[in-house]
């Protein structure tokens, strides 16, 4: 499996590199500050008379990046239309004209047909799709594409996507397709190649799934290369809108629990399942970034979640630079704080996700006023939803629509992301780590290859009960 990826200090360079290869590429294609094509026949459609004459032969060439090859948009071109007889495309990036009618979405990975529940179980593009679907006055699915043909067909049968919009190949789908809203719902050490062809491509807005990427400088680099292109990139911490967590934070703004003094929260691991946490740390202290990290793992056997590995156990504590404390605890860890996320204030505390059976998803106390735990109603709703994919995506479609920011941009997601990252970081050194964070690297992928952490298998699954 290494062997297939990118070296791991080098992959956001790597990155960076094609980026910049491609600008000098682009500057020599273009020729001149009007970029027009000196062939007298379109680029796309082979017509003399079409408009899109300005725009350069093959779109630029395309600069290989590990397994992939990204072609870009030169953005002084990126509205230039094609008259020709194929389907108008388009390329007009967010800063351009809001889009009219409805928005066409396309996905970067399908994954399996859904077929038991747990992160296994499934391809997440699934949950994605039912949520544009329950949006389909304001969006329609038009493309997908997969390494698996068998997965495409199945995912373009069960969500309607025109068999013209099935594709083994994402460079093809996005040269042919008009999208304005790509899903990537991909393994993380795909995301940021992907995303970046994406935008390099001029759609509007990308949803990723979480965790960002698998190096700290992926993740920058996937941020950096979206904002400079006005394409608006989005990642899928859904829980920032579940009724539980929405309670909790009003909870803490009308002050029930006094002054924000530390967040906690006690669940599987940092990084792939911790993604939400640290978000929602984030959301609760008010998008504000860490000032300095100081944490501990364990790692004694392998545990590999969608191809990254997550420690077995840790226990991190971080200030934001408000002043408030972040407390995590995870693995056999966890029971320490024994919760989803804690809220700790001055005058009380407020708990998502107690373990427990008969507890309330959410509840308060405060510490004068001899009631104890107070529930919070949340309806039907839990930790998981329903309907919290569905309010996350109407967050990025109105965003996309009217300008501005969604809640789940890649501004807030770095917050949390650069606490997953310091934290293995301050392992790795033994120490605390100051930030902002300077690594370009994946630390707990580092120890494991440098021999620094020697995992050992997982064991196998006892047998079946005859």
């Amino acid at each position: 499996m290494a062997q297939n990826r990118l070296s791991l200090a080098g992959h956001a360079r790597h990155l960076m590199l094609a980026v910049v290869q491609q600008q000098r590429q682009f500057s020599a294609v273009a020729g001149s500050s009007s970029g027009r094509n000196t062939s007298k026949r379109c680029a796309r459609c082979g017509q003399s008379g079409c408009a899109a004459r300005a725009f350069p032969p093959s779109r630029g060439p395309a600069v290989p990046v590990g397994s992939f090859r990204f072609r870009a948009v030169p953005q002084h071109l990126a509205t230039q239309e094609c008259a020709g007889p194929h389907p108008k495309r388009t390329l007009s990036l967010v800063k351009g004209e809001p889009p009219v009618g409805k928005l066409r979405v396309g996905f970067i990975g399908t994954g399996r047909k859904p077929v038991r529940a747990g992160p296994q179980g499934y391809g997440m593009a699934h949950q994605h799709a039912s949520a544009y679907k329950s949006l389909s006055e304001e969006c329609e699915i038009v493309a997908c594409a997969d390494i698996s043909a068998e997965n495409a067909q199945a995912f373009a049968e069960m969500w309607n996507v025109p068999a013209s919009g099935v594709f083994v190949d994402v460079a093809e789908m996005l040269r042919t397709v008009q999208l304005d809203v790509v899903s990537v719902a991909v393994w993380p050490h795909l995301h940021a190649p992907l995303v970046i062809q994406a935008a390099c491509a001029g759609v509007r807005a990308i949803h990723c799934e979480k965790p960002m990427a698998d190096t700290w400088g992926a993740c920058r680099l996937m941020a950096q290369e979206c904002d400079r292109r006005g394409v608006r990139l989005t990642f899928n911490h859904q829980r920032r809108f579940g009724r539980p967590f929405r309670g909790a934070k009003k909870l803490l703004d009308e002050g029930v629990i006094g002054g924000l003094v530390r967040v906690e929260f006690g669940v599987g691991d940092l990084y792939d399942y911790g993604s939400h946490n640290f978000d929602m740390s984030s959301y609760f202290v008010g998008e504000r970034p860490a000032r300095w990290v100081m944490a501990q793992i364990d790692y004694r056997t392998e545990n590999l979640v969608f191809g990254a590995h997550n420690e077995n156990a840790a226990h991190a504590t971080w200030q934001y630079d408000n002043g408030v404390y972040g407390v995590a605890a995870t693995g056999a860890a966890s029971g320490l704080v024994g919760c989803h996320n804690r809220i700790v204030g001055t005058e009380g505390e407020i708990e998502v996700g107690r373990r427990g059976e008969g507890i309330p998803v959410l509840r308060y106390r405060r510490f004068d006023s001899g009631r104890g735990w107070e529930a919070v109603d949340c309806g039907k709703e839990g930790l998981h939803g329903p309907g919290y994919i569905e309010r996350a995506l109407a967050d990025v479609l109105r965003a996309v629509r009217e300008g501005g920011e969604s809640e789940l941009c890649a501004r807030h997601a770095l917050n949390g992301t650069e606490v997953i990252f310091a934290c293995w970081e301050s392992a790795r050194r033994r120490g605390r780590v100051d930030l902002p964070l300077t690594i370009t690297d994946n630390p707990l992928q580092a120890m494991v290859a440098s021999g620094q952490l020697n995992p050992g298998p997982r064991p196998a699954p006892a047998p079946a009960r005859q």
